[in-house]
């Protein structure tokens, strides 16, 4: 999906839509980069100046977390 600024694509992270695996996930949130070589921007970038200060075992579970939320259609 487009970013609301125009200025790149925002990955899709619903249950379901995900196709990322956990450790993908959870080294995303340390390094802000996505499988597919994006890097992160707007407010997601301000969240991975967050989450690049935890620890592995927590981007984890974040990680598993996400990948186990059920799908609402």
């Amino acid at each position: 999906m487009p970013d609301p600024s125009w200025q790149g694509h925002v990955p899709i992270i619903a249950p379901g839509d995900l196709d990322w695996s956990e450790s993908e996930i959870a080294v995303s949130l340390e390094d802000g980069f996505s499988p597919h070589i994006d890097s992160a921007g707007g407010s997601m970038a301000a969240a991975i100046e967050n989450t690049v200060r935890l620890a592995d075992k927590d981007r984890a579970a974040i990680a598993a977390y996400l990948k186990s939320v059920p799908t609402f259609e």
